[in-house]
């Protein structure tokens, strides 16, 4: 009697860790949860009023339009700088004509020609080449031209 007694608590035993499987017994090899990510932040939307002024060192000045009057300056100022035979001035004043060209407004309402224009425009070029070889007779020349050349610049008709 005592066998079939053993065999059915073995048997027992059998079916309840089937049907429990390892839970029956404490495991400390628990799978950990994955990180979750932190929820991003969206950006707020500004008042106007809330807007952030830059240092005060960073702070760009407002470009303003040249004049005629002005680029002539200019002219002169390469002129001047070319009777010395300051050549580092002479360069640096026409790379600073350069950048006074793109910002020259007519004092027409119109604007200016286009055809003025381009010729002034080779006529620049051809003064930064005369001044990089420091050919003394043509940047005088090419300064001469460009300053005929500023006189033409007019408003146009249409």
């Amino acid at each position: 009697m005592r066998t079939p007694k053993t065999i059915l608590g073995i048997s027992l035993l059998i079916i309840s860790l089937a049907i429990n499987g390892c839970t029956l017994f404490p495991s400390t090899n628990k799978t950990r949860p994955a990180p979750t990510r932190p929820k991003m932040t969206s950006p707020t939307k500004r008042t106007p009023s809330d807007k952030v002024r830059p240092a005060p060192t960073k702070r760009t000045p407002a470009i303003s339009s040249m004049t005629e009057k002005e680029i002539t300056d200019r002219l002169t100022k390469i002129d001047a700088s070319l009777k010395k035979d300051d050549w580092a001035a002479v360069n640096k004043e026409t790379n600073s004509l350069g950048g006074d060209m793109l910002r020259f407004r007519p004092t027409g309402a119109k604007g200016k020609s286009l055809r003025e224009t381009a010729n002034f425009d080779t006529l620049y070029a051809k003064l930064q080449a005369d001044v990089k070889t420091k050919n003394k007779t043509a940047v005088m020349n090419d300064v001469k031209n460009l300053q005929n050349s500023m006189g033409n610049i007019k408003t146009s008709k249409s």
